[in-house]
């Protein structure tokens, strides 16, 4: 339940072109590895496959993104 309220919440910044904050990425990625430590056989571990696919997101887009005051080469 919690992966579906924050694919929700994940999808509706994405339509409305907002920036995912840091912690949306790192808080379930220690809940799944916590959880996936206490509970062995359980299937947390697949909770990693959407972890890093927010972690890939936060990080191609810092590296998308120009510093302010600076303008972009036009050419």
């Amino acid at each position: 339940m919690p992966m579906i309220l924050l694919g929700l919440l994940v999808s509706r910044m994405a339509r409305t072109g907002q920036e995912l904050p840091g912690y949306l990425a790192w808080t379930p990625a220690a809940w799944v590895l916590l959880c996936a430590a206490v509970l062995e056989p359980s299937g947390f571990p697949l909770g990693i496959v959407p972890v890093a696919l927010l972690l890939a997101r936060r990080h191609r887009g810092s590296a998308t993104r120009t510093a302010p005051g600076t303008a972009a080469a036009s050419g």
